[in-house]
């Protein structure tokens, strides 16, 4: 019988990475976002933990955990704080990994060309993830060899390389939905403990029953997209086509956070609205929205779904 519930191990491992992003990310997430990045310091650590390749094959020097539980260890980082979770991989990633990974001949292959006609524009100013970077990259006159044409020349000709590049998407746009499912469920944790704090009259009065509806709603909204990004990444693991079930997990987990961190900032009032160390609402209304548009907006999920479901049937 099909089952998502964790393994001990897979506990575990949540467990531990959540105890981790809680104390390192979650607890300095202020601290992070002012200086737009994490301290080296937290990015040693996260890398000692394994985070980072906790999805990457063993031969290519990741754990090879495989996705499922992967999502679950993203959900941790979401739930703790996405942007700094973005920011450990640290600017310039790609590079970063070559340089510490790669054998010296491969790491001068492989960084070769973006010696020239390469470089990085402005450093964008966003409304939310603001303690991980996005900057213009600049292509001028950059050539790529040949050889380094993803699966090569042939696949070039025949576009095999772009539709590769396309199917990276199966997996990224799952983890994307997980870690949203984090960010939600902050908001929703947060909007609960703020109610059973603060209304604890024993008399019933019908405004208490409406915010625990709210509430209600939204934690079934929660269950749902984690639900999807789990399915997507099962099927992913057992080498199944998912482009589907990636589309329904990444655009509905985008769309149920988005509304825990409405209704969270509803329910709280202007308590919501404040920006303190220990009051991250507004942040985490101001981070969510991303999750709705990159890795393909919710319009394109919506079309890929739609491509994947009505496809065969004469009338298309």
């Amino acid at each position: 019988m099909l089952s998502f519930e964790p393994t001990e191990e897979q506990k575990l491992m949540r467990d531990s990475v959540g105890d981790f992003a809680r104390a390192t990310l979650g607890a300095h997430a202020r601290e992070h976002e002012a200086m737009r990045g994490v301290p080296d310091a937290v990015r040693r650590a996260a890398f000692e933990l394994g985070l980072g390749t906790m999805d990457l094959p063993e031969d290519a020097g990741g754990q090879g955990l495989g996705l499922v539980t992967t999502v679950l260890l993203e959900e941790e980082l979401g739930r703790a704080d996405a942007a700094a979770a973005f920011a450990l991989a640290g600017p310039g990633a790609f590079g970063t990994a070559v340089a510490e990974l790669a054998p010296p001949l491969e790491r001068a292959a492989l960084l070769a060309p973006f010696a020239s006609g390469f470089s990085v524009g402005k450093i964008e100013d966003k409304m939310g993830l603001r303690a991980s970077e996005t900057a213009e990259l600049v292509l001028d006159d950059c050539r790529v060899p040949e050889d380094n044409l993803l699966g090569g020349a042939d696949a070039h000709a025949g576009k095999e390389g772009f539709m590769t590049a396309m199917k990276t998407f199966d997996t990224t746009r799952p983890l994307v939905g997980a870690m949203a499912c984090g960010i939600g469920r902050a908001a929703y944790e947060h909007a609960r403990d703020f109610v059973r704090e603060r209304y604890l009259l024993s008399r019933p009065i019908p405004r208490y029953a409406a915010l625990a509806e709210r509430l209600a709603r939204v934690g079934r909204r929660l269950e749902a997209a984690r639900a999807l990004v789990h399915h997507a990444v099962y099927l992913a693991d057992l080498e199944q086509p998912n482009a589907k079930e990636a589309s329904m997990a990444k655009a509905y987990a985008g769309q149920a956070a988005v509304y825990a961190c409405t209704e969270a900032i509803d329910i709280c009032g202007a308590h919501g609205t404040l920006a303190g160390s220990d009051q991250l609402l507004e942040k985490w209304f101001r981070d969510i929205k991303v999750f709705d548009i990159f890795e393909g907006t919710g319009n394109i999920q919506r079309v890929v779904i739609a491509k994947r479901i009505v496809s065969g049937l004469k009338a298309f």
